[in-house]
């Protein structure tokens, strides 16, 4: 999931999961947070939240969190998980 944030002077970034933005998320084994800014437009920024081995507890509500000395703004961001298809011969025969 990725979200984009147009700010100048440049953001401080950090994904949330909880809109009360008291517990970011953090880097670990599973889990990437990466930011980078745009190459051509210096007040566009990105911030990547990349799950290894998604299961269904990392689905739900993610909130991005950008503040700078101007001011601050969230939005939530959605991942919603599905049942895998195991079979997909079984999938699309049966149609």
């Amino acid at each position: 999931m990725q979200c984009t944030v147009v700010a100048f002077p440049a953001p401080v970034m950090a994904i949330f999961s909880d809109e009360g933005l008291e517990h970011s998320l953090g880097v670990t084994d599973r889990v990437a947070i990466v930011g980078r800014g745009d190459e051509k437009d210096y007040s566009r920024f990105f911030l990547s939240l990349i799950i290894q081995n998604v299961s269904e507890s990392d689905g739900g509500d993610y909130y991005c969190h950008a503040n700078n000395t101007l001011g601050q703004e969230s939005i939530k961001m959605q991942l919603q998980m599905s049942s895998p298809i195991h079979n997909i011969m079984e999938c699309c025969t049966s149609k």
